[in-house]
């Protein structure tokens, strides 16, 4: 044989596919190909692959022919003439030795979906990591002609769950609906697709886990992303995984990840390369401590956030040039941010004295109906504030303790006292818009609709004072700093520029102080709902917190 033609069918089909194929492990694959003389397969893998490079070069020999790798993986997903129950790619590793499962499920609807998994497994592993299974409309062929799809459509139409989502019948496509869902994404949804889309929201589901699932491991998912689909439909309880990359902060080489109750937090690791390459941010960013060290993070994210997000759906059609988005489809944009503000302020609470940034680089979510990936990102390349930071083991445990405080304690009406924090110390440039945000945390957190600036500057005297002759002296500076921020706001000409500075990272400093204390020794002032109230609190309270 050719070894000119093993080399190019090994590229165009991959390791991991023409080892699954030939029923052997990549080491010896690998080795065969590269001393095929000395190396040989048994009779069978050795009679598999020849037909394999026969295919190929036919396929190659195409003038103005298909991408080689997108055929194969739908040669390898279509039914085989030899054997119409099995697809090629499964086929060819029967006949090599290997043994392919047969199809769980325990519904005629369950066996069909899963029948096109084990069938479709092959041409998985064949096509590009980096391109979703809808972009590769050969595959979709495969499924199309496949009989298994037919009887699963059949089935969608006579499930009572599932036939709700098709709410009409279009003369070309068939059932039809339209249906939009929390993760941000809706539109129509045809039946003869669902299955298509199912398996791909299946692969996707398992490469979360794992580079290159096992056909054990995308059964499984596929049949999961169908029971997460029903649950939502039926208005039950639901969750999507989400992953979201983070930049700025390195893990010490002693820890791998951190688990919160809410999220984990783990190293990004090739799993992470497929959604990292879609954002298209690369490059590298080297910073230096004061203490002279260096440390260098990936604009793509060098830690990931790992947690599950509600998954709600309404069938229903949306005019998005006149409809708002309904509020009960924003619960999972918002569970995204308030886990990532979470980790960013419990980062920045580790650090009184300095600003430790973390920024989100790229996130997506699994959305069972989603033909292709839903995925976003940020140009972190410009941020404010962004310093690569070596945390410590011990600044790992503070930052798990600080984001888990704030987890259990944050309330939604001090959300904005949360995201003006972060966005005055990662966000802002002026100092006019850090000065401003700085003090929205104060009234956030105790501002009133009468004598503001008293009960303002009085609560976090309270709060942050030592002893009644400083807590005075602190409710001074505060009103101070508050009554020079109200003439910035109001335009007041000639504004020293000094002292903007200087009040603005003061600000900074006292919302930083104020949080942390809040938190970490009162958080039962976060069982009051109100800034309103919670001031009131404090003045009823007299002495100071360290007073007896």
């Amino acid at each position: 044989m050719n070894e000119a033609s093993e080399r190019a069918l090994f590229e165009h089909i991959g390791d991991d596919a023409l080892a699954y194929l030939l029923a052997t492990d990549i080491e010896t694959l690998r080795v065969r190909l590269q001393e095929p003389e000395d190396h040989r397969l048994t009779a069978q893998q050795e009679e598999v692959l020849a037909q394999l490079v026969a295919i190929d070069l036919q396929m190659q020999a195409w003038q103005n022919g298909p991408d080689t790798s997108s055929e194969w993986a739908a040669r390898l997903s279509g039914l085989s003439e030899p054997d119409p129950t099995a697809s090629l790619g499964n086929l060819a590793r029967r006949v090599s030795g290997g043994n392919v499962p047969e199809a769980g499920g325990t519904s005629v609807l369950e066996k069909a979906l899963l029948k096109m998994a084990l069938d479709c497994y092959p041409g998985q592993l064949v096509k590009d990591p980096d391109e979703p299974f809808w972009a590769m409309g050969s595959l979709s062929r495969s499924l199309f002609s496949n009989p298994e799809n037919k009887m699963f459509q059949s089935a969608v139409q006579q499930d009572p769950i599932l036939s709700r989502l098709y709410t009409e019948e279009n003369e070309q496509s068939g059932p039809v609906g339209s249906v939009i869902r929390s993760v941000g994404s809706g539109g129509t949804v045809q039946l003869w697709t669902l299955a298509e889309t199912l398996l791909d929201t299946g692969w996707s589901l398992a490469s979360l886990s794992t580079k290159r699932p096992t056909i054990e491991e995308f059964s499984a998912a596929v049949l999961s992303t169908l029971d997460t689909l029903r649950a939502a439909i039926k208005g039950d309880s639901a969750t999507v995984p989400a992953r979201m990359g983070l930049t700025g902060v390195l893990f010490p080489d002693s820890i791998d990840e951190m688990k919160l109750s809410w999220a984990r937090v783990r190293r990004a690791d090739e799993r992470d390369d497929h959604w990292a390459k879609r954002s298209g941010l690369t490059g590298r960013l080297t910073g230096t401590n004061e203490h002279g060290e260096t440390a260098t993070i990936n604009y793509e994210g060098d830690l990931v956030l790992e947690l599950d997000a509600p998954y709600v759906l309404s069938i229903r059609e949306l005019d998005i040039t006149t409809d708002p988005w309904p509020e009960a489809l924003l619960i999972s944009a918002r569970a995204l941010e308030e886990a990532l503000e979470n980790l960013r302020l419990g980062l920045l609470l580790v650090f009184p004295d300095r600003r430790v940034i973390l920024h989100s680089s790229w996130q997506t979510q699994i959305d069972p109906l989603s033909r292709g990936l839903i995925l976003g990102w940020n140009d972190v390349t410009h941020s404010v504030g962004l310093m690569p930071t070596q945390l410590t083991e011990t600044q790992v445990k503070d930052w798990q303790r600080w984001a888990t405080k704030v987890g259990s304690h944050r309330i939604p009406t001090i959300a904005v006292a949360v995201r003006r924090m972060l966005a005055s110390v990662a966000e802002r440039r002026t100092m006019e818009d850090i000065l401003v945000d700085a003090v929205i945390v104060w009234e956030n957190l105790f501002g009133a609709k009468t004598e503001t600036t008293l009960r303002v500057s009085s609560s976090l005297a309270w709060l942050l004072g030592t002893s009644p002759k400083d807590r005075r002296d602190r409710q001074s500076r505060y009103k101070k700093i508050y009554e020079f921020r109200s003439r910035v706001v109001h335009g007041t000409p000639n504004v020293n520029q000094r002292d903007l500075r200087s009040y603005a990272l003061e600000a900074v400093q006292i919302s930083i102080d104020a949080l942390r204390a809040i938190f970490d020794q009162h958080p039962d002032l976060l069982e009051i709902d109100s800034s309103e109230e919670r001031s009131l609190e404090i003045m009823h309270r007299g002495s100071g917190p360290t007073e007896g």
